[in-house]
């Protein structure tokens, strides 16, 4: 083995924030150099319950009582944007997913959300007793039984995604690249085959992800090229995961279904890196490799919010992602408030975590249970109710609580802002649409939130849900909002203490996907407050 080859990475076991057993590899000696590692999967007896046509069918056994109607309902809310016409023939193939096993959650939680109708990986996944952490065909089919799982194998793309193909016309293969020699040889072996599909190359490190959508498998293969580096990338914390999974499930169906002879061409879907103070301004000297060398460096993401007392107000779509990319990182001592007393049908295709919930069910109750499963060590207390007073939040702690608001109207957005500026508390919001998000993250003694908009505080919250006002959502731009979020969360608590405001815009015609927020530096309100003090 070469110098610097990350074993413990390649053998699959424990490297930086990597979860265990998420690498079924060994390393074995290749004839033509017998010092390059190959990657092999595991010889081990995969279960029933793993395999993906059992594991389908028994999913689909258990949800027989879901009629034709419901399956619908579940898929309402992105009918606009990601139709049935175009889900029933989709698919999209993961491969990499041992090297990048928090993109991979990302990716396939997502992809099972909105209904894409095949998922295919290049692994199980390891043995947990929580549907998320553990293994890829249970995590697909508990979170929508009316999609199917497909094992891959990482040694014959060119096997596998014809079939995979079939007569689908709306597939998409994402590559992890996290691990170059791995991303290379399954983009080289799809060359060798047609391939009728939008290609996507995701990076994500420590200090940012970088996700470039590509006509073929060739392109692809030509810009890993210019990248050099023998030691894989360790992977970046979930929400960086959310981020560029989230990226890549917006673009899908704006990139597959062309005209075979009109693909989608090559774009930078994404790059944002927490080392730059506007976090996604790429000068036009940098090349692929400058940008994907910057997010590989960076410190070990502390652990900023452990300790500290987190308000989550909503438990809607943003919110599911928010608290799960907390859960990831860290032991969050977390107070769920929201007033929907009902999990519906619709919601599920965006709010993953209440998925075993739908029926007359609070969602607050429903996420706090969820989430003391997937992590026991935190802590959660639900509150079914909607923020509608000042001091409905109760005693705040100056410096050290955070409150996060992710709820369905502006209204409770500009209200708990209002709490979190009287109390100087850490703010955090946003909101999304299929169009787009965005996230703003007030520090305590940041601007008003009606600056940073533009636009003047709405009138007080009246406790609106999205089962009243219903709006179209989609869960690639839910799970973006959410990544922003907590990457600048953490980026506010930690030493520089500079959080950027970031929002996504999904219908830019090319470049990057993700703008620096330009609101009001100035904030008249703020001075008033410190004056009468």
């Amino acid at each position: 083995m070469r110098p610097g080859t990350n074993k413990r990475l390649l053998a699959g076991m424990s490297s930086g924030r990597m979860e265990p057993g998420w690498a079924p590899y060994r390393l074995t000696s290749s004839p033509a150099n017998s010092w390059k590692p190959r990657l092999t999967m595991w010889p081990r007896r995969i279960p029933d319950t793993a395999t993906s046509r059992l594991a389908g069918s028994s999913s689909r056994r258990r949800n027989s009582n879901m009629n034709d109607i419901q399956r619908l309902d579940r898929y309402l809310r992105q009918e606009n944007v990601f139709p049935s016409s175009m889900r029933e023939h989709s698919a999209i193939a993961i491969y990499g997913i041992h090297t990048d096993p928090h993109t991979a959650i990302a990716l396939l939680c997502g992809a099972a959300g909105m209904g894409i109708r095949v998922i295919g990986a290049d692994g199980l996944g390891p043995a947990h007793a929580h549907f998320i952490r553990g293994s890829t065909a249970r995590m697909v089919c508990t979170i929508n039984p009316d999609v199917s799982f497909e094992l891959l194998d990482n040694q014959a793309p060119d096997l596998d995604i014809p079939a995979l193909q079939g007569n689908r016309r709306n597939l998409a293969i994402v590559v992890l690249a996290n691990d170059l020699e791995l991303a290379r040889s399954v983009l080289s072996q799809l060359c060798t085959v047609e391939v009728r599909a939008a290609i996507f190359v995701v990076m994500s490190g420590r200090s940012g992800i970088l996700v470039h959508r590509y006509a073929t498998p060739g392109a692809a293969l030509a810009a890993l090229g210019t990248l050099t580096g023998d030691t894989p990338l360790v992977p970046g914390p979930m929400d960086m995961a959310m981020i560029a999974g989230g990226l890549v499930l917006s673009e899908f169906p704006r990139a597959v279904g062309r005209d075979p002879d009109v693909p989608a061409g090559e774009a930078m879907i994404g790059f944002y890196s927490t080392r730059r103070p506007r976090r996604v301004t790429v000068a036009g000297e940098d090349t692929y490799s400058t940008l994907a060398t910057e997010i590989a460096t960076g410190a070990e993401p502390a652990a900023a919010l452990d300790g500290r007392r987190i308000f989550l107000v909503g438990a809607g779509a943003i919110g599911n992602w928010v608290s799960l990319a907390l859960a990831y990182n860290g032991s969050p001592d977390m107070v769920i408030w929201d007033g929907d007393q009902e999990v519906a049908i619709h919601n599920i295709s965006r709010q993953i975590l209440l998925v075993r919930g739908i029926g007359p069910n609070p969602k607050a109750t429903v996420l706090k249970n969820e989430l003391e499963r997937l992590t026991p060590g935190g802590r959660y207390s639900a509150v079914n109710e909607f923020v509608k007073q000042p001091g409905d939040l109760g005693k705040l702690r100056p410096g050290e609580d955070v409150v996060i608001a992710v709820p369905d109207t502006d209204a409770a957005r500009f209200l708990c802002h209002g709490i979190a500026s009287e109390n100087e508390i850490l703010f955090a919001t946003a909101g999304s649409s299929p169009s787009g998000c965005q996230s703003i993250v007030i520090p305590a003694q940041g601007p008003c939130l009606s600056c940073i908009m533009g636009a003047p505080a709405p009138a007080a919250s009246g406790g609106n849900s999205c089962s009243v006002a219903a709006q179209d959502s989609v869960v690639g731009t839910n799970m973006i909002a959410a990544g922003l979020v907590c990457s600048e969360l953490r980026q506010a608590l930690s030493e520089s203490g500079q959080p950027a405001n970031v929002r996504m815009v999904a219908e830019a015609v090319s470049g990057n996907r993700l703008q620096r927020m330009v609101s009001n530096p100035k904030c008249a309100h703020r001075v008033q407050k410190a004056a009468a003090i």
